[in-house]
């Protein structure tokens, strides 16, 4: 049988095809591990645990902004405030259409760090201007109580838009 050249393209194509291929069936696998991991040590208490599993992640795919997030509240229950603030930060960043990133950094900003009520105010803001029911949200909410004494969060959750 003769070598014909079409057949070591065709090699080349298939070697290179099955590498990206199970490298990336790989990531999904080590990556799903991980979360998996991250959200049990959580759930047990282990914030140790779950920072390592979701700094796997995050190293694993850097620009999801659910495993930002998740990083970042796991980081504030730690009491790691400053790193949290620039996980949630990111997060809200990576996908600034979407209201739960600006939720979930309002919320911080609200309740781990009271004295930036200004801040989670902007990022309530960035929220309800992504999905004006997030307002809904912001008024039932009871760790919210202390920032009803500002006359901004109150305009927002009136369904005003907030004074600048």
């Amino acid at each position: 049988m003769d070598f014909h050249p079409g057949y070591a393209l065709v090699l080349v194509l298939l070697v290179f095809f099955f590498r990206w291929y199970g490298l990336g069936h790989w990531r999904r696998r080590r990556l799903e591990k991980h979360w998996q991991r991250g959200q049990e040590a959580f759930q047990h208490g282990d914030l140790d645990g779950a920072e390592a599993a979701f700094r796997t992640c995050v190293r694993t795919v850097p620009t999801v902004a659910a495993l930002r997030r998740a990083l970042g509240g796991v980081l504030s229950h730690q009491r790691k405030f400053k790193e949290a603030e620039e996980q949630l930060r990111f997060a809200a960043e990576l996908e600034p259409r979407n209201p739960i990133g600006h939720m979930d950094l309002g919320f911080f900003l609200a309740v781990a760090v009271p004295d930036r009520a200004e801040d989670a105010i902007d990022a309530f803001a960035e929220a309800v201007a992504c999905d004006p029911a997030m307002g809904d949200k912001l008024v039932q909410e009871p760790r919210l109580v202390p920032l009803r004494r500002h006359e901004r969060f109150r305009d927002l959750i009136e369904g005003g838009e907030p004074p600048a």
